[in-house]
């Protein structure tokens, strides 16, 4: 029976992604390039997987587990009809040049088809070009071919009258998703309510503890900020195996699992609020409301983040060795990794300690060397990592009003972010792993501490290959990395690529050039 409705749910989450893809694709003008995202809306919060993994942390007899089968079944099979109604309501309101799907399909299917042609002719270019100024212009010239693709595709809009009817169809969307959003949450009170008619008192509990078990396996998926995908106790459960220290921190994991899914329940509640309004306010062309959402958004994140933030800092505290030290490693590879990975300085001591021709006196000098200077470059890093907390909320409500400001006509966003005090830290953090790189030239000798990574005679020897000479091509890559590396971390992550080309093309645009 499981099986069946395993599938009826699969093919419902199925159907809604591709609809969710066909929402996103959009179009430009009254709101046009960004759509609701209805992902979070029309997938059901539960599947025959997670009722099944919470039967098996509750003690039913056979005619309760029967009478859960069918409960679940309803509701599988209910969310599955009206979810494909909804979808089917919004296909048939999205305007549609030539008036059919299926000439929207293939039209957009061409345009993509140009679009491809267009970057792996790019691509090409660019790798058989000689020189940095073959390979700007190469830039300059596709970027004026997508503009007029761009102006192609908008003027096929304007003669069907699919840019005039976009403002029709997203206060229809709001209309229809709004409802959607009633049946949904009465879908789910209903099948709740009737879960608990089947259960003893005494299992009420564990049913609780078992849909925050779920909410958690699904909802942290859908973070944002840094800290908010973070999953404690998965991450306890792989490292701590049955015994006192487990059963200590039971209590605590517990209260951790409420207060998480306490959070996050509110997330998924705005989520599915916000969809209907942000349809709306694209139709309006009322930024400051989209502005307003953002903000309330980075609220509701943040305060999961801080539920798993609080915990962690709490875990790191009580902790025995080595379970404490296994924990921050594998909390610190997704949060704050640029903070909290390798520098230069244990790069340089890894190197130093991987060689064969060590003594043994200048080995326990290289390992103590390390430990004296770790506890001052740490010191840092706790500052970086709470300075990057602070700023991760208004960092992101930056970022995601940088996008959103696209969708509305007139808006030009040129606002920036301060970023000192994070690359103040940044730069007091390089000088102290450059002082202690540094101190291993005494101890290793001048011709083997210039073989080590990160130090400067290593670099110097590269730069006397190069005949002492930075090309006009390292020239261009150290100007964009020193105006869209914000974070100051030497690389440049997905977010900053993605200002750093969305900044390129408006200079396109208006006539500028870049570095």
């Amino acid at each position: 029976m499981f099986q069946i409705r395993t599938v009826v749910v699969l093919l419902a989450i199925a159907v809604a992604a591709a609809d969710a893809s066909a929402q996103r694709r959009g179009g430009r003008g009254s709101g046009r390039g960004r759509s609701v995202d209805v992902d979070a809306v029309l997938i059901p919060s539960l599947t025959a997987s997670d009722i099944e993994s919470a039967v098996r942390s509750i003690e039913l007899d056979a005619g309760s587990l029967l009478v859960l089968e069918t409960v679940f079944e309803d509701y599988a099979i209910q969310f599955a009809d009206q979810a494909r109604d909804i979808r089917i309501r919004l296909q048939d309101a999205r305007p549609v040049p030539g008036g059919s799907v299926g000439s929207q399909r293939r039209g957009e299917e061409a345009m993509q088809q140009q679009i491809e042609e267009m970057r792996r002719q790019l691509s090409q270019d660019i790798r058989n070009a000689t020189t940095s100024e073959e390979r700007s212009l190469i830039r300059e010239q596709y970027a004026r071919r997508m503009e007029e693709l761009s102006k192609q595709q908008e003027a096929v809009e304007e003669i069907t009258g699919t840019a005039d009817r976009w403002g029709d169809f997203l206060r229809e969307q709001a209309a229809i998703l709004r409802e959607w959003i009633e049946i949904r949450t009465a879908l789910e009170d209903e099948f709740e309510e009737a879960v608990l008619a089947v259960l003893a008192e005494d299992q009420i509990a564990g049913w609780g503890l078992a849909r925050a078990e779920i909410r958690r396996r699904v909802q942290t998926q859908r973070g944002r900020l840094e800290g908010e995908r973070m999953d404690l106790i998965a991450l306890l459960d792989e490292r701590l195996s049955e015994g006192e220290l487990r059963e200590a921190l039971k209590p605590t994991m517990e209260s951790y699992a409420r207060r998480l899914n306490d959070a996050l329940a509110a997330r998924e509640r705005f989520e599915l609020e916000a969809a209907p309004v942000v349809s709306e306010v694209l139709q309006a062309g009322d930024w400051n409301r989209m502005r307003a959402i953002i903000e309330q958004e980075a609220a509701v994140r943040t305060a999961v983040r801080d539920v798993n933030l609080a915990v962690f800092d709490v875990l790191l505290e009580s902790l025995p060795e080595p379970l404490r030290g296994e924990l921050a490693a594998a909390v610190h590879r997704s949060f704050n990794a640029t903070v909290w990975g390798k520098g230069r300085f244990d790069r340089a001591v890894d190197a130093a300690l991987e060689r064969d021709d060590l003594t043994d006196a200048e080995r326990s000098a290289v390992i103590s060397l390390r430990e004296n200077c770790s506890q001052g470059i740490d010191a840092v890093r706790i500052r970086q990592d709470a300075a990057l907390r602070a700023q991760a909320a208004p960092r992101w409500i930056f970022e995601q009003m940088r996008l959103w400001s696209g969708a509305f006509p007139g808006v030009r966003f040129d606002e920036t972010i301060d970023s000192n005090g994070i690359n103040g830290l940044t730069r007091e953090r390089q000088e102290i792993e450059q002082e202690c790189t540094e101190k291993l030239e005494p101890v290793l000798g001048s011709e083997r501490y210039g073989e080590l990574p990160g130090t400067t005679r290593a670099r110097g020897r590269r730069d006397r290959d190069d005949g002492g000479r930075r090309s006009e091509a390292d020239r261009r890559r150290e100007e964009l990395y020193k105006e869209f590396d914000t974070n100051r971390d030497g690389r440049l992550d997905s977010d900053e690529r993605r200002a750093m080309r969305d900044e390129l093309m408006r200079r396109q645009r208006d006539g500028r050039s870049s570095p």
